[in-house]
Formats: structure tokens, C-alpha cells, sequence
């Protein structure tokens, strides 16, 4: 090479390589389908670069590359698609892993043939002794020095990739390196011996996985088959080091258990073995949420498809906070991303395992994740009359975390019904509103399940009726729904009401099953609604859907705003607390007895586990008592807002209920409900 200064300097020289590239044959026609192969780009690869290479050159090839995860799915990393024959695609520092090579046929005629070839330039595993003489090119300005590179001991017929970069200018040059044709192709990895490895681990039927061979014959064909039947996944040619690469669709008829994918090659054949489930897992995550006194709320995000059943526990040093089984389906969703209820612990380092339960029990796939997590600085909440006008209550949250908090408003009507809307209280601030009691026998401020405020309503003259409500967007449920039926869970009937935001010309509703948003795969309801746009807030739309008792569920009213200055686009929610039936009952006697409410989380515990144990309603600093079946088991004073925690044991027993009470020490401040017992 010679190389022109544009200054005296002297300018170091930093070679990298040569790195063998990796030939792959294949051809298609016009309007057939894509031809494909995976390569492996190994981990300090600096440079990757493919270059597609037509037999005909009137002929329109196209070429894209797409970075393939081990779950078998893919995306579009580039694409090149000029109107010539060949293309090249290079990638700056890749990331490291598997990618698919796709090339399209978009003109011509007969049989296109075609070789891409595969380079991952980088010094580990390069060949050649490559060098440059002088190492240091002593450059003058306008003048020209020559500088000589050198390789000794390549293979035979093999091409290779090298670079040179001239000092801290950021100037390269790529040198392709190519074998003398006449030697014929390379013969392959001395000594290497034939190996398979399918990707994933564990696949349902239908789903994509990933075949890589390496060590096999070069240039040769090959059929990938699942081993024991004739049926071909994919079929070509070896490519010149005897390695395969195909992403490949498993039938939906395989059986599940272990399975061998095969390759065959001439008169030979290896194989590499993964697991067929009707369930499995994929990448998980765990969540940083707190509850409402600040301790950890722990819960675990987990990618799965198919159906089946799973195991999900939570450990920590103090115990097991969670331990049950679950059955999981993921519907035509492919994957989904499924999350665990979450459960109150203590500041400790937590395990999360969740495991598939396949045949007779036993445990097949599972996934782990392990950390650490901190409390923080409680939240507090009331809920007291507002003199300041009749027949209202004042409702306060200061919600001390990090990020918003979407406490549920919920009001039991002395008629029976419940009605519920989700307030908003920003990171590290106090949230205050009246709210209308007409009608309503008792407040509660609920949020991840827990009852953190509650209001009895002691005004006898505002018993009957029905509030005015202040919040745009609100649940309610009545009586009339049907009871259990064939062992499954009652229905009720819930009428979700949206008032159309000022200049918006109408909304998406959706209801659904889950205690997230769209954290179930069932919908119980989408439906967009239009409406007139207007300057002014619109008139309440509601609809009605029948939906599970004792399930958490969600609705939400996405829209858009365009107004005279602004255009933007909001969504309300409301995250519903499972009700049941015998919540719908009318109210006797209301305004008699203080309000005080009682829950646990979760809802269901195993035996030897550890629950969480609430209780709202109590006087500030009020020391109360916890009792499972009428046994003490745990005792503490309640907040300043008279809310009250405790962790308790749950003990081995036949019943699959157990009673747990809160009792505090003033007159009337008891309450009671039932936690599940599993196991």
C-alpha cells in the first residue's frame, strides 16, 4: 500500500487479523422463498461483515441480517437491497451471538445460485502471522510511503478478512485476503468432531429453534430431520468449515419429552437433544415495588408460552413468603409476559424460583432469580369527615416512594353495591379530595390489595342515595350475577362508566382479567366508543360486562386530546381488588359500629409459609393482637393512621380456611377474615 501524508508525522499501524470467513452455498428463484442460514458471531468480535455474492450478475439479490435471541425469535439488525446482484452488509462492533442470513431472489431467471460469506474480525483465532513493513509508517506531508503487508500459512481455497488502522485518525482499510481457487475449498477444522446444539433448551410444539453444527464434512449436503421420522425441517450445503446453521419451525405434532434433532450428511449423521413441553419458561425479572408500610412487595416477570401449570415460591432468611400452583396459558399470544402475584417480605435477600410441574408432578423446567431488596419510607393514608359540607368525607394519601401510586377509592353503598376509582398520588406527595357519601356506608382506600384507610359514614341523614361521583372514570358492581356453576367461579355483573375528556372524540375500552394491566390473557371487553368532541367534558358512557368473582381485574379508557393549542394522548385505569358475592350484600345498621377492615396477602397461603397480615381503622398508635383460628400470632401498635401490620406463620392444619383476627385494644376495633390454607 501506499500511503499519502497530509502531514509529517509518524503513524503507528494496528492490524486485526486475519479472520477466516465462512462460505455457505444455497439458490432460489424469483417468487420462491428466502433462503436462510445462522451464524455465530463470537463475543470480542470487533467488525462483522457478509457479503453476498450472485452467480448471475443481471440477476437482483437482496440481503438482511437479523440478530436471533435464544428463544429462537428474531430481529432486523440491516438490510441491503440495491438493484445489483451482490450486496454486503457490515456491522460495527456487533453484539456478540447467533444471527440469521436471509436472501431474497427479486429478479431473475432459472435457478439463482448464490455464496454469502460470514467474517467476525477479531484477533482471537486469526490466522496468517498477519503484519505490516514498517509496523510505524513515517509519513511527510505530500509525500508517499509504502508500506507492505504480509501473511504466511493460510489455508488452501479459504478467503479472509483483515483490517488496518492508521493511528488515532479513525481511518481503515478492510483487505480481503482470497486462497487460490485452484487449491479447492478448505477442508474443514482438522480433528474437529461432529457436534449439535439446539436452541432452546426447552420448546412447545410449532415453536422455532435453533440448529448449529459444527465439525462436519465441508460443502456437502445435509437434511436436518427430528430423529425417528422422515420429516425434513431444513436441507442444504455445509459450509466450508462443515459447519450448519438453520433456524428451523418444530412440527406441531411433536411429542413432548426429550426429542433429538439430527443432521444427516452424506452417509453420516449427528444429533443434538432439547425437550419438547407443553409449557416453558423464558427470561425473567423481578420487580422493585413497595407496599404501603415500605417494606418490599416481591413479585417475579417471567416470558412463557403454551399452557400448563407452574410452581411459584418466594424464600427469604425469615422464611418462605410464598409457596403455591398456579395454572398458567398463554393462548395464541406466543410469548407472554406472566407475573406472580405479589407478596409483602422483609428487607432480606429473596430467591424466586418458578418451576413447570409436568406429568405426575414432578418438576420440569425452572428459573431462578436472587437479590436483595430495601425498604423504604412508609406511606400514609386517611380518610375522615369533611365539615366543611354535608354528606362528604376528605380523603388524604401521601404516598412517599419514588414513583406514582394508584390507590383505589372503593365505596360499599348501603344498597349493597361497590363502587371503585383509582386516585393518582405523585413520587413524594400528598394528595387530598372531597368526595360525596350520599348513599355510602363505608370508605376504604385500598392499594396492591391492602385496606390502608377506612370511613365509616355516621351521617344518618345521607344513608340512602347514591354519591355524586368526582372521579371520570369508575367501576360499579351489583347484584344479579350467576352463581358457580360446574365448579367454576360465580359471575358478576360490572359496569364500567368513562365521562369523555373535554375535546377528545371518543375512547378504547378494555376490560380484563389480572391483578395489571393486561397482566392475564384474558379480555373481557374492547370496544372503541366514539363520541361527539367537545369543549366541554362529555356525558358518562357506560358498559356493562359479566365478569369472574373473587378475581382481580383491570379496565382501561385510552384517548385521544386535540385541542386548540395541544394534541395529547392519556389513558385512565381503575385496578379492581377481587369481589366477591357476599360483597354485594345490602348494609344493617349502618353508622353503629366503627369501620375496620382486615386482609392478608396473599389471599392463599401454604402451610409453613409466612403471610401478611393488615388491618385498617385502628386509633394512632393503637397496640393490637393477630390471631389464626383464635391462637396469637403475632401482636405491634398501629401507625399514626391507625394502620397496623404484622407478618404471621401459617400452620400446618386439615382446614383449608383459617379465621384471622385483628383485634386492637379500644371498644369495637376488631375485625376478621379468611385466609386459604394450601398444602
Amino acid at each position: 500500500m501506499n500511503l499519502k501524508g497530509g502531514e509529517d508525522r509518524d503513524l503507528p499501524l494496528d492490524l486485526t487479523g486475519l479472520s477466516r470467513g465462512l462460505r455457505v452455498q444455497g439458490s432460489g428463484t424469483v417468487g420462491g422463498p428466502a433462503q436462510t442460514h445462522v451464524v455465530e458471531v463470537p463475543a470480542g468480535t470487533e467488525h462483522a461483515r457478509f457479503a453476498l455474492d450472485a452467480a448471475d450478475d443481471s440477476a437482483d439479490l437482496d440481503l438482511s441480517v437479523y440478530r436471533l435471541n435464544q428463544y429462537g425469535d428474531t430481529a432486523l439488525v440491516e438490510r441491503a437491497a440495491t438493484e445489483s446482484a451482490d450486496e454486503q452488509l457490515d456491522l460495527e462492533d456487533p453484539e456478540p451471538g447467533l444471527y440469521e442470513v436471509e436472501v431474497d431472489f427479486f429478479a431473475g431467471s432459472g435457478p439463482l445460485g448464490f455464496t454469502v460469506t460470514s467474517f467476525a474480525l477479531n484477533d482471537k483465532g486469526a490466522e496468517g502471522s498477519f503484519t505490516a513493513q514498517p509496523a510505524t509508517a513515517p509519513l511527510r506531508a505530500g509525500g508517499t510511503t509504502p508500506v507492505t503487508l504480509s501473511w504466511k500459512g493460510l489455508r488452501a481455497g479459504a478467503v479472509y478478512l483483515g483490517r488496518v488502522a492508521y493511528g488515532d485518525t479513525g481511518r481503515t482499510t478492510y483487505v480481503t485476503v482470497t486462497g487460490d481457487p485452484r487449491n479447492g475449498p478448505p477442508s474443514g477444522t482438522p480433528g474437529a468432531r461432529p457436534t449439535v446444539a439446539v436452541q432452546p433448551a426447552y420448546a412447545v410444539p410449532g415453536q422455532s429453534a435453533v440448529v448449529v453444527a459444527k465439525g462436519l464434512t465441508p460443502a456437502v449436503d445435509f437434511q436436518i430431520r427430528v430423529k425417528g421420522t422422515n420429516r425434513v425441517l431444513a436441507s442444504g450445503r455445509t459450509n466450508d468449515d462443515g459447519g450448519v446453521g438453520r433456524l428451523v419451525t418444530l412440527p406441531a405434532d411433536i411429542a413432548t419429552g426429550k426429542q433429538t434433532l439430527e443432521v444427516r450428511y452424506g452417509s453420516r449423521s449427528a444429533g443434538g437433544s432439547f425437550t419438547v413441553a407443553k409449557l416453558v419458561l423464558g427470561d425473567s425479572e423481578h420487580s422493585d415495588a413497595h407496599a404501603f408500610d415500605g417494606n418490599p412487595l416481591a413479585a417475579m416477570t417471567t416470558a412463557v408460552r403454551g399452557k400448563g401449570t407452574v410452581r411459584i415460591t418466594v424464600r427469604g432468611a425469615s422464611g418462605t413468603y410464598l409457596s403455591r400452583t398456579l395454572a398458567v396459558d398463554a393462548g395464541e399470544l406466543g410469548w407472554y409476559a406472566w407475573k406472580s402475584e405479589p407478596v409483602e417480605t422483609r428487607p432480606e435477600k429473596l430467591t424466586a424460583t418458578l418451576a413447570v410441574v409436568a406429568d405426575h408432578g414432578r418438576t420440569g423446567q425452572s428459573t431462578s432469580l436472587t437479590w436483595t431488596p430495601a425498604a423504604v419510607k412508609a406511606s400514609s393514608a386517611s380518610i375522615t369527615e369533611d365539615r366543611a359540607a354535608a354528606h362528604t368525607a376528605k380523603v388524604s394519601y401521601t404516598n412517599n416512594s419514588e414513583v406514582p401510586a394508584f390507590p383505589t377509592l372503593r365505596y360499599k353503598l348501603t344498597n349493597g353495591d361497590l363502587v371503585l376509582a383509582t386516585l393518582q398520588a405523585d413520587p413524594e406527595d400528598t394528595f387530598t379530595r372531597s368526595y360525596d357519601t350520599t348513599g355510602v356506608d363505608r370508605l376504604d382506600l385500598v392499594i396492591d390489595g391492602t385496606t390502608v384507610a377506612t370511613y365509616r359514614n355516621r351521617d344518618r341523614a345521607g344513608l340512602t342515595g347514591r354519591p355524586a361521583m368526582v372521579e371520570p372514570f369508575y367501576t360499579t358492581f351489583q347484584r344479579g350475577g350467576s352463581a358457580r356453576q360446574h365448579g367454576g367461579p360465580a359471575s358478576l355483573k360490572m359496569t364500567v362508566t368513562n365521562r369523555p375528556a373535554a375535546y377528545s372524540g371518543g375512547f378504547a375500552l378494555t376490560v380484563g382479567e389480572g391483578p395489571e394491566i393486561y397482566a392475564g390473557t384474558s379480555l373481557l371487553l374492547d370496544e372503541r366508543i366514539p363520541v361527539p368532541r367537545s369543549a366541554q367534558e362529555g356525558v358518562p358512557v357506560s358498559r356493562t360486562v359479566t365478569v369472574p368473582a373473587g378475581r382481580p381485574l383491570w379496565a382501561t379508557a385510552y384517548y385521544e386530546v386535540q385541542g386548540p393549542i395541544f394534541q395529547a394522548l392519556a389513558v385512565r385505569r381503575i385496578l379492581v381488588p377481587p369481589v366477591a358475592t357476599a360483597d354485594l350484600q345490602p348494609v344493617r345498621g349502618s353508622g353503629s359500629r366503627p369501620a375496620f377492615v382486615v386482609d392478608t396477602m396473599p389471599r392463599e397461603a401454604a402451610a409453613g409459609t409466612t403471610a401478611s397480615v393488615t388491618a385498617a381503622g385502628l386509633s394512632p398508635r393503637e397496640r393490637f393482637t393477630v390471631r389464626l383460628d383464635g391462637r396469637v400470632v403475632g401482636f405491634g401498635r398501629a401507625t399514626a393512621g391507625g394502620f397496623a401490620h404484622a407478618f404471621v406463620p401459617v400452620r400446618h392444619t386439615h382446614d383449608r380456611t383459617l379465621t384471622v383476627r385483628v383485634t386492637g385494644t379500644g371498644a369495637g376495633r376488631s375485625g376478621e377474615t379468611v385466609l386459604g390454607v394450601s398444602g
